[in-house]
């Protein structure tokens, strides 16, 4: 017995009736066996012959002389129409809001809806 495995060396040796170990008894000195099972008979089906193709003969084709296409007239683009631009209202848009001083020298005009907020800086 290998030890440090903890199995058995031995060979396995196939019998009609039984399988059994040679040369590897377990440790109470018994050999080991084990009892055949016979598998169940079942019917084998029988192959059915295939049947060999016969080679047919492939009609050669003969060439049908194709009509040449007749072309056909390609229709001419209408050109579409421009949309007339219809009346808007006019009235004179602002584009910028109006201006006033703001009181600083580096900074310039603001705008009229702005307010200037004065700051108390520490030194």
């Amino acid at each position: 017995m290998n030890k440090k495995n903890n199995y058995v060396d031995s060979e396995i040796v196939a019998t009609n009736d039984t399988v059994s170990t040679v040369g590897g008894n377990d440790e109470n000195g018994n050999v080991s066996t084990v009892e055949t099972r016979h598998a169940l008979s079942l019917p084998t089906p029988t192959p059915t012959p295939t049947p060999t193709p016969t080679p047919t003969p492939t009609p050669t084709p003969t060439p049908t002389p194709t009509p040449t296409p007749t072309p056909t007239p390609t229709p001419t683009p209408t050109p579409t129409p421009t949309p007339t631009p219809t009346p808007t209202p006019t009235q004179p848009l602002q584009p910028y809001n109006k201006y006033k001083p703001s009181g600083i020298s580096w900074l310039g005009n603001i705008p009229e809806h702005w307010e200037v907020n004065k700051l108390k800086m520490k030194n």
